[in-house]
């Protein structure tokens, strides 16, 4: 038989914690995802900006294709994010290890009472008796006392998952390695074909420059002669239809010129 005079906690404690538990639960259950205005985004996009480009080495002198290359490596957006994803995978890979490990689960408790508790005996088949005396009594636990549990579980089906699953995202960071492989793969073949149009472009442009407004001042010509009627009519026409085909072509290769440098950059 077990006698008690108190309780842990106090019943307007007790009310007021399960009032806070619902309060925090309902707030919890309530939670709304915000949505970014466009001056947050803008912000972001500025400050991301300013960190991307805050470590970039300034070129003093020559590009060589070499040193291209390896800044390609080291600055390029898309490799580093490519780094990232992989980085991001193996990471997941040492979580998933953690699942095929026994888990461990400690508890810990404190209770109080006003009084501490008091067991009364009596033998089997007497009646029991509406009071004890105090001979009779003894204490089973303290007013005051914590208690603590540590329990530990391994389960094969637990081990099981976890293992399949640690396979699974191993082979998510392997391609994720490969992704990272091809996109450096395809870089190098951007940065190539980048540098030898921007090296083509310095080498080029003036020459192209030059030889546009040749072309315009021998459509001048061509017109000047077709007006004074020098020739058959029908010639200076065709002459002028290939050299507006010429300059066609020759504005391409300049547009094309002029862009290699910012496809480098």
């Amino acid at each position: 038989m077990t006698k008690s005079t108190g309780n842990a906690f106090p019943s307007p404690l007790r009310w007021t914690l399960v009032a806070v538990a619902c309060v925090v639960a309902s707030g919890c259950a309530s939670v709304q995802p915000v949505a970014l205005s466009q001056q947050d985004m803008q912000a972001q996009q500025q400050k991301d900006s300013v960190n991307l480009r805050k470590d970039v080495e300034p070129i003093t002198g020559p590009l060589t294709l070499d040193e291209a290359m390896a800044r390609a490596l080291k600055y390029n957006l898309d490799r580093r994010s490519k780094q990232m994803e992989e980085a991001l995978a193996l990471g997941q890979l040492d979580v998933n290890k953690y699942d095929m490990l026994p888990r461990v689960l400690a508890q810990a408790g404190y209770l109080r009472r006003d009084t501490p508790r008091f067991t009364g005996s009596t033998r089997f088949g007497e009646p029991v008796p509406s009071s004890f005396a105090s001979s009779d009594t003894s204490t089973s636990s303290e007013a005051a006392h914590y208690t603590a549990d540590l329990s530990l579980t391994w389960s094969l089906v637990d081990f099981g998952i976890g293992y399949y699953g640690a396979k699974q995202q191993g082979d998510r960071f392997m391609i994720a390695g490969e992704k990272r492989r091809k996109a450096m793969h395809l870089l190098m073949q951007d940065v190539r074909t980048a540098y030898w149009r921007s090296a083509s472009a310095q080498l080029l442009k003036a020459d192209v420059k030059k030889t546009i407004r040749l072309a315009e001042e021998a459509l001048d010509d061509s017109r000047k002669a077709a007006t004074e009627r020098v020739r058959n009519p029908l010639e200076p026409l065709r002459y002028q239809r290939q050299l507006l085909e010429n300059m066609r072509l020759l504005e391409s290769i300049d547009q094309e010129l002029s862009s290699a440098q910012l496809d480098l950059a």
